[in-house]
């Protein structure tokens, strides 16, 4: 799996991130507790997180209760199913700009089309490659969404300067290696991988900074920004504080359940 780091470039210069996501092996839950971030946090606790660090990342068990019975099943079957594709239009934190990932090449319009009757200003990528993000490794469909329109495009990561990567040099393992591999990044590490973070988080800071005009234009400056965000250490800082927020919020919320136990 391509490690997804790139959130943690996108809130170091003022840009609030509040990411959503359910249980998968090895990937984003795992890989942020194995970094040291709590993310046991009931929705207010999470919320008192992003306004403190600028980032969360809210679990979806823990903000749609429901979801915690059909885990079981999603874990069984294998395969990506509906939740994975609605998963980024029921964020409580209802954020009115994005960066969604679809695997899925019928289904990403869709999704996109959703987003432009909220009014949102998004980029709903998929790689021609099948994944689910901006691709180093081939170029990526993208449909802009702005001004309640939807416009598809297609944007390869070379055009930014980027080298062509191949699928080896961004497969991840588990956790542990995982979180590894995200803390160098934010410390510097340069390579496949830290290419992948940057053009995933141009795309962010872009859809944040206004997709009106040249969008190739917007991300080239978003990806500035992120290499930037890194090297400067803002990156890491955002990682650390997180951590803390989310260690500070996690032991409220124990003490406040012990309090509650007779």
């Amino acid at each position: 799996m391509i490690i997804r780091w790139w959130c943690g470039a996108s809130p170091s210069f003022a840009l609030a991130v509040a990411a959503g996501g359910s249980f998968t092996p090895a990937a984003r839950r795992e890989v942020l507790e194995a970094l040291g971030v709590s993310l046991a946090l009931p929705p207010a606790a999470a919320a008192r997180c992003l306004a403190e660090a600028g980032i969360c990342y809210l679990f979806a068990p823990n903000v749609h209760a429901g979801l915690r019975h059909a885990s079981p099943v999603r874990r069984a079957l294998g395969v990506p199913t509906v939740i994975n594709y609605i998963a980024p239009l029921v964020n409580p934190a209802r954020p009115r700009a994005a960066c969604v990932g679809c695997s899925n090449a019928d289904v990403a319009p869709v999704l996109a089309q959703v987003l432009a009757d909220r009014g949102c200003s998004a980029l709903v990528v998929r790689g021609h490659d099948g994944l689910d993000e901006i691709s180093t490794a081939a170029p990526t469909h993208v449909w802009v969404v702005t001004g309640n329109t939807v416009t598809p495009t297609t944007i390869d990561a070379a055009e930014f300067g980027l080298p062509r990567s191949v699928p080896g040099d961004l497969r991840g393992g588990d956790a542990s290696h995982n979180a590894v591999v995200a803390r160098r990044i934010v410390e510097g590490d340069t390579g496949p991988v830290r290419d992948a973070v940057l053009i995933n988080a141009a795309a962010a800071i872009a859809a944040y900074r206004g997709l009106d005009g040249d969008v190739r234009a917007r991300m080239a400056a978003g990806l500035r920004e992120a290499a930037a965000a890194i090297d400067s250490g803002a990156a890491k800082k955002t990682l650390d504080r997180w951590a803390q927020a989310a260690a500070q919020q996690n032991g409220l919320t124990s003490q406040s359940v012990d309090r509650a136990i007779p």
